[in-house]
């Protein structure tokens, strides 16, 4: 974009501001960043990329025109309204002006997506269902042998898991009181 901006000025297409304009644009923006950016050596390196973009899109005259384009193309409004910031959108229009640009931009996500689909990976055969799985058996015959082997003793257990159960409850209620 600054390419396209500066080839503009040296050919005289464009003018550059006013220096006084540029001093106070300056000037204000090192204050801006200095009550977001700690450090005062990256303050004057950093910009915001998107209004930044924007400005100089204005500049050189290839700044997308959002309403025009959601009366124009709904498809592509809300692929550049609600999409990322990319430039193929400074290039639908102005000088420098790309055919491709919509096509591009309504593509973005499959050229991101595409380095993740290296190759197709066969869905695994299902198993059927073994309803008597050795897992289950023993588990079965366990639970029966301690039901036939403390029956008499079997209420106090209970009682104990109930005891346990109700101590839990309080310490969850606490956690979601403190998740809050």
């Amino acid at each position: 974009m600054q390419a396209r901006w500066a080839v503009k000025v040296f050919t005289g297409l464009s003018l550059l501001p006013p220096k006084k304009n540029m001093l106070e644009v300056i000037e204000s923006e090192r204050r801006r960043k200095m009550k977001c950016i700690p450090c005062p050596r990256k303050a004057a390196l950093q910009v915001d990329y998107i209004p930044y973009l924007d400005f100089m899109a204005e500049q050189v005259g290839v700044r997308p025109n959002i309403f025009s384009l959601l009366l124009r193309d709904p498809v592509l409004w809300v692929k550049v309204f609600l999409g990322p910031c990319t430039p193929y959108q400074y290039r639908l229009t102005g000088p420098g002006k790309w055919s491709g640009a919509r096509r591009a931009i309504l593509t973005q996500w499959d050229r991101v997506a595409q380095p993740f689909r290296t190759r197709e990976v066969p869905e695994p055969d299902k198993q059927p269902l073994v309803l008597f799985s050795l897992w289950l058996l023993i588990s079965a015959g366990a639970v029966t042998i301690a039901i036939v082997r403390y029956k008499n003793d079997l209420a106090p257990v209970l009682q104990g898991v109930a005891r346990v159960l109700d101590q839990s409850k309080i310490f969850l209620l606490d956690f979601t009181f403190w998740s809050r």
